[in-house]
């Protein structure tokens, strides 16, 4: 069957997706209904998902959102979070354990430059203070 040119906004008749669906249930390939027809298997999909949920009445629906379609987003919009689950001791206390162990890294670091920067300041502090057996200066001769 030569293949025709498909224009994006294709509709097809109820009768035809009832048509196949019933080709479907009798166990024919989805592969070999799709090629029969003319349509991509990704359509064929669809319409056996809505027969499936619906019935034939989910066949009958037009171009456009499908039916429900604003009723669920709704509700999902205006339905309560999920509870989250409650942790997992183990998992928990792992996590905590990590951390401090990061922390302890951290203070431990902070520490050794604090002991060396009062090591620094002691060293400068022993290389300004007056010797007191060597005699301060005196004021200047000149005028």
């Amino acid at each position: 069957m030569p293949d025709k040119p498909r224009s994006p906004t294709r509709s097809f008749p109820a009768a035809l997706k009832q048509a196949a669906m019933v080709r479907l249930e009798a166990g024919e390939a989805l592969a070999a209904v799709a090629r029969d027809l003319g349509v991509s298997r990704k359509v064929l999909y669809g319409w056996r998902a809505l027969w499936r949920a619906e019935g034939a009445s989910g066949l009958r629906h037009k171009r456009g959102p499908k039916p429900g379609l604003r009723q669920r987003r709704l509700a999902a919009a205006l339905a309560p979070p999920p509870e989250p689950a409650p942790p997992d001791p183990a998992e928990t206390l792992a996590k905590a354990q990590v951390r401090i162990g990061e922390l302890e890294r951290i203070i431990g670091r902070q520490q050794a430059g604090l002991d060396f920067f009062q090591r620094a300041l002691q060293a400068l502090d022993a290389d300004t203070t007056p010797d007191p057996s060597v005699p301060g200066s005196t004021r200047s001769s000149k005028p």
